[in-house]
Order: C-alpha cells, then structure tokens, then sequence
C-alpha cells in the first residue's frame, strides 16, 4: 500500500481538509503497513539504538528477510553480498551465497584469541582458491582428525580416504606403517618408461648387515625375470636403471611354466597340464638325462640300462609317438616290421607271414591321419592320393567312383573341374536347381530363370556366336556370318515390344505405336517398293483444351486451334528446344476470346521472329517482333489475332530457341497488339 497523506485544507478551518475520522483512518493504515513491513507484532518489539539494531523481546531472533531473489549488501551494494538467487515457496533447499564485490577482493575468517584478531583461513579471490593460513588447522568431526601444515609441509592425523585417483609428483614416497594393504590386482612399476630403454625394475628387500638385497625383479636386457642378491638396487638416494647380480637366489615353490604345452614342478612330480602334451628333457652338448638305472645319451640317440637283463618300455604320453629306424612287433608270422628305407625308398611295413593283413583300427572316434602321398595298387594300376589330390600312375587311366545300388556320389562343398565332365544327366541341388541332359539346359522351378553370367567383359561365345550380356550385344565371329533367331512352330521373336512372326513386324503391345527413327542425321531408307495396306495417321491434330506438346505426337503435323465454343482458356506448352528442326504449325480453326496461349516449357527457352497482322478496318499490315525475354504467345480472337483461318509456325532451331512466324487478322473495329510476352521467365 502506498502512503496516505492526511489532508490539511488550503486554509485553518476553511472546511477543504480530510475530516477527523478519515485522517486518523489514514494514520492507523500507515502505521499498520510499517508494523508488517518491520516485522513488529505484540509478540516482538524491534529497535534502532545508535548504530545498533536490538531486540527487545528475550531470546528473540533478528531476521533479515529481503522479498523474492532480493538481496543482503553490508557496506555499501559494492561490498559483502548475501544473496539466496533461487529462494522460492516451493522450494525445498535455498542455497545461500556469500560474495565480495570487488574485484579479486578475499572474503577472511578471523577469530579473536583474547588480545588479538588471528586470522584461520580466506577465500582468495585473485587465487579463487580457499587458503588456510600457516599451522592451523582443519578438523573434522572432532579434535583428533585434523589436517595442519604450511607451504612445505601437511600432516593428516587418523584415517584418509581417497575416492579418486592420487598422483605423487616427488622423487620419492615413503610408507613408514608396518603393514601396507593394498586392494588392486596389478601393481605397475616403471610406469613413465615410454619404451625402448633398458630398465630393469622390480622389487627389492633390504636385509641390512645380512649381506646385499635380495631382488625378484625383470632384466629387461636378458629379457627374463631373476631371482637375485645384489649391492645395485634402489636406496634413499639413488634410483638406478640396471641390477648387478651378485650372486643368485633360491626360490623354494611350486613352479608352472607358461605357454601352450605348460610343464609343472611340484614336489617331487614334472608333469605337464596339457593333454597329450610331451616333456623334452635336452642336457648341453655331451650330457646325458640320467634316471636311476636309466641313461639317454641325446647326442647319439642311444637308450640304454645299467642293470643286466633290464628291459625298456617306452611308454608315450597320450597320442604321443615312439620314434624308431627300425622297429618290430610280434614273433614268427605274427611278426609286423616296420623299416626305414634308403635312397629315397621310403618306409615299409611288412608282415612276416605270406599274405597276412594288416589291420589299422583306431580306438572309438579316432581317425586315421595320413600327412603325404598314399600309393593304392601297383604299376600302371596304381592310384596315388596326395594331399587333395587323386591321380594314376597309368596314361590315360580311368578314376571310378561306384557307389553300391542306387547311391549316389554326393558333394556338400564345390566341384571345380579343369577337364571334360562326363555325365547323362547332370542336375544341381536345391529348389532352383538346373538339369543338363542330351535334350538341354533345363530348371525345375517354376517361372525361373536360367542366367549364363562370363566373369568381367568376358563373352558368352557358342560356335561363332558371341553374346555380351555387360553391353547387351549379340555379334558373330565368323567374317560376313549372319545371325538368324528362328522360333520353333508358330511362334515369334519378341525384342522389347516388337515382334517378329512370318516375316511381319508388329508392336506386341495393345494400341503401341511401331515407330522406325534413324540415328542423328541418319534416314530411314526403303529400298524395295513400300505397300500400305492401310492408310497413313491423320496429318491434322485438334486441340480442344489445355495440352502439352511432343515432338512425337505433334511434329510436322497440322496442328488446329479448334476449342468447342471459343470461351475457355487453352494453354499448349512447347517441348524443350534441342535444335532439331522441328516445326509446329498451328491453324485457327475456331474464333477463341478466352485466349490461345503457346509458350516454351521453362525460363532457359525463347521465341524469335515476328507476326504479320492485317488490320481489316484499314487493309493496313504490320509487323510485331519479339524481344530478348519473349517466351509466349497470346492469341486473343481479337486485337492479337485468332480468326479462323491465321496460321502460326514454331521451328526448334537450336538449343532452348524457337522462331516464329505467322500471319493474323484483326477484326474491325480493334486495332493490332503484340502477341509477345514473358510469362515463363
């Protein structure tokens, strides 16, 4: 409410001024809204003392409340700023901002110690930063959790807790607790060596006056881990690259090598945790591999007992093999041979009785593998098996195949084959397949297709027909060969609409034109006589209404303005101009007040030329050109012409150009006008 003001009248007692109760009622109203606006009310009293604003009710809060997004300033609007910018009713948090106006000015927090003002920490504005000022300190949730320090130096008593990551950027980091947990999986040491220099790195126990570190660490120069005592490694004040072995360390574990054919040391046992997977055993130059009363001399290939009498069973892991020069099972005609060649004779195994078998027969799902060539037979009856190869020892010899009964030979995969594939019938798989047989090419799906694609530009070529399905051409081979297509019984050839039956040639398709149109410049040229058994199409074409032209339907031909009643608007649009030489003559074949409109088909086409006019009230003619921008012509049935009988022609004489010309009359009583204007453009 705004203030009210208590009239007083122009004069003492002239009867202008409020009456008494309206003045008091203004009064009473004024100090009300300074009640409300200072928040005083029966319960609360509010005063200004000197420069300080009291309470007088006990215990009584003082609230500075400024209205909507209004704001707190203390020393002037340039200075301290409270503000609560998003404080509304329906607003569940209000954010309170403390903010010193000038610039890069600090906000300080200061304590009073007893004699002096001690300041804790400021919030630096150049700095936009919080400083807490030199050996004091930041408490959290009590006095024995505490961060203090200076610029050199933090200290954090109790526990912290890093949820991010923490990055050390010192030379050194020192843990002086007993016992460092750490939860990640991986442990990464030598993290800033970009690559390609030889540092060493791993991990080093200091064992005081017991004699040098002992190291596990990675030789990145033997490219290996090692187990080592060493005087090289890190200390408090050299951090060195390379280690120099002293002496070697033991390492006391079960050991698991790595890679594919993995071989384990524990306890007593070397085994290997691969399935079937062998374990090479190789001693250094002339060294044996010495087992109890068991020696194997590597270099000479020799396995030999220390006891009498001892046998050796060889025993191959798995699917393991026991390799031999020459090697036999079995006594007398039970006897199996297995020998070794010379001079490229190969391996033979051999039985011992006349006409024994040999029998190969591996344990359930085993299979029977064979890495070279496999001979079956002899001399020129011999079939070879070499890889994927089959092949005969004999010139010219068959390969049969004879599946028993009524199977069949069956291929999943493809059949490439590099010579002559003889067959009576020869049919694919699946439900478009194709059947070659002494009668044809055929397919058994219904309404198929049969495509013979050759590869790139390559030619379909049957005898000295050739046929290019990229170009869609078919030609000969032969010199001067002709190339006859000639349908069985009745029917016809077809090519795209045209066909071709008992030397007729006529459009396949109802009410299709046949149309006989040379190349460029070229003619069509009748060189026997020519019989129409039928007349020739009209000469003269009729337009009744609104059309659009084509060299097609309308070139050369009679072309007669005739709309039914002379009262209706026809428009007729000229095709695009190429140069050809087409004409389009036009006859007014019935009086048409309402307009003839003949213009080009967009704004790159004109018209040229000029239309004679013959001013019948005077027997006067004259002449109308056209200009640069002209594209239509307008024939009104009066002062541009248009009885029945003027003439118009429109030659296409160029690309997007017409010429024109014509002869109009001009019906007494009217004087000529141009026809010409520019509508399209």
């Amino acid at each position: 409410m705004a203030q009210q003001t208590v009239s007083i009248g122009s004069s003492s007692n002239d009867g202008t001024g409020d009456p008494l109760r309206t003045a008091f009622t203004k009064v009473n109203e004024n100090f009300t809204e300074l009640y409300e606006k200072t928040g005083v009310d029966t319960s609360m009293t509010l005063q200004l003392s000197g420069n300080s604003l009291i309470s007088t009710t006990t215990n009584t809060d003082i609230i500075i409340d400024p209205n909507g997004e209004g704001e707190i300033y203390l020393f002037g609007q340039e200075d301290f700023k409270i503000s609560n910018s998003s404080r509304d009713s329906t607003t569940a948090n209000h954010n309170i901002t403390l903010s010193n106006e000038y610039a890069d000015a600090d906000i300080i927090f200061a304590v009073n110690t007893g004699s002096t003002t001690t300041e804790i920490a400021r919030f630096d504005g150049s700095a936009s930063a919080l400083l807490v000022a030199s050996d004091k300190q930041i408490q959290l949730g009590g006095t024995s959790t505490a961060i203090s320090g200076n610029n050199s130096n933090i200290t954090m008593t109790g526990n912290v807790t890093i949820t991010g990551n923490l990055e050390t950027a010192g030379t050194r980091t020192e843990i002086s607790s007993t016992i460092l947990d750490v939860e990640d999986n991986i442990i990464v040491l030598n993290k800033k060596n970009s690559g390609g220099s030889d540092v060493d790195a791993g991990i080093q126990i200091e064992r005081g006056s017991a004699g040098g570190d002992a190291l596990f660490y990675w030789n990145e120069g033997e490219d290996k881990f090692k187990a080592v005592l060493s005087t090289s490694g890190g200390d408090s004040s050299v951090n060195v690259t390379s280690v120099v072995d002293t002496s070697g360390a033991t390492i006391v574990a079960n050991i698991e090598t790595h890679g594919s054919n993995n071989l384990t040391l524990a306890d007593n046992l070397i085994s290997t945790t691969s399935s079937n997977a062998n374990i090479n055993l190789r001693p250094h130059g002339t060294g044996k591999v010495v087992m109890d009363n068991l020696s194997i001399d590597g270099e000479t290939g020799t396995i030999s007992t220390d006891s009498s009498n001892q046998d050796i069973t060889l025993t191959p892991h798995g699917t393991g093999t026991v390799v031999a020069s020459s090697f036999q099972v079995g006594t007398g005609n039970d006897l199996l041979s297995l020998t070794t060649g010379t001079g490229g004779s190969g391996t033979t195994i051999a039985t011992g009785s006349s006409n024994a078998n040999i029998t190969i027969a591996p344990h359930g799902t085993g299979q029977l593998n064979v890495n070279s060539a496999i001979n079956i037979g002899t001399g020129n009856n011999q079939l070879t098996i070499n890889d994927a190869l089959i092949t005969t020892n004999s010139s010219n010899a068959d390969i049969r195949i004879n599946p028993n009964g009524t199977g069949v030979l069956r291929t999943d995969g493809n059949v490439i084959a590099d010579g002559t594939i003889s067959a009576g019938v020869f049919t694919s798989l699946g439900g478009g397949g194709i059947t070659v047989s002494e009668d044809g090419i055929t397919t058994d799906a219904s309404n198929a297709d049969i495509s013979i694609t050759p590869h790139g530009t390559g030619n379909i070529i049957m005898d000295t027909l050739s046929i290019n399905g990229e170009l869609g051409i078919i030609s000969t081979t032969g010199s001067n060969t002709p190339i006859q297509i000639t349908p069985h019984g009745t029917g016809a050839v077809t090519i795209d609409g045209v066909t071709i039956l008992n030397h007729n040639i006529s459009s396949s398709e109802s009410n299709a034109n046949l149309e006989l149109t040379s190349n460029g410049s070229g003619d069509v040229v009748i060189q026997s006589d020519l019989v129409l058994e039928a007349g020739f199409r009209q000469s003269v074409h009729t337009f009744t209404a609104t059309d659009a032209i084509t060299a097609i339907e309308h070139a050369g031909r009679i072309l007669l303005l005739g709309e039914v009643g002379g009262n209706a608007l026809v428009t007729l649009t000229l095709p695009d101009a190429t140069g050809s030489g087409n004409m389009y003559e036009f006859i007014v074949s019935v009086q048409n007040t309402s307009n003839y409109v003949i213009k080009v088909p967009d704004a790159d086409n004109t018209i040229t030329g000029q239309i004679m006019y013959l001013d019948e009230d005077g027997t006067a003619v004259v002449s109308f050109p056209t200009v640069a921008a002209s594209d239509t012509i307008t024939i009104n049935g009066g002062t541009t012409g248009g009885l029945v009988g003027d003439t118009l022609k429109l030659i296409d004489i160029a690309a997007d150009k017409y010429a024109v010309q014509g002869t109009m009359r001009v019906a007494s009583g009217a004087d000529p006008a141009t026809p010409f204007s520019a509508t399209v453009s």
